[in-house]
C-alpha cells in the first residue's frame, strides 16, 4: 500500500509538473490557466511553489575577508543565512560586490 501511495503521489507530481510548464507556454494569467483547465486555483498555487522550491539553486560566493569595525552607519541590507549569520551591508559598494559575485 505504501509503494501505491508513493507512485501515486509521483504521478500527481508529474501532472503538475505538465500543467506549470504548459502554463508558462500559455501566457495566460495563473487564474485564466486554471480557468481554462478546470483547475482549483489554490492547488495550482501550492504546487507552483512546492514545485518552484524544488528548482532552487544555491549559488556559493567566495567573500573577502575584512576586519571588523563597529559602525554607525545605517544598514542599508542585511541577508539572513541559513546558519543564523547575517550580513549587514552599510554602502553600496558591498551590495555591488556580492551581486557581482552572484553574477560570475
Amino acid at each position: 500500500m505504501l509503494t501505491k501511495n508513493i507512485q501515486s503521489h509521483q504521478e500527481e507530481e508529474r501532472t503538475w509538473k505538465r500543467h506549470i510548464e504548459s502554463y508558462k507556454a500559455s501566457g495566460l494569467s495563473r487564474a485564466a490557466y486554471c480557468r481554462n483547465n478546470g483547475i482549483t486555483y489554490y492547488q495550482f498555487k501550492y504546487w507552483y511553489r512546492k514545485l518552484a522550491g524544488a528548482s532552487v539553486e544555491l549559488v556559493a560566493i567566495k567573500l573577502q575577508a575584512t576586519e571588523m569595525t563597529p559602525t554607525h552607519l545605517p544598514v542599508l541590507c542585511s541577508l539572513e543565512l541559513s546558519n543564523k549569520c547575517r550580513l549587514y551591508f552599510h554602502d553600496m559598494k558591498s551590495i555591488d560586490y556580492v551581486l557581482e559575485k552572484l553574477k560570475s
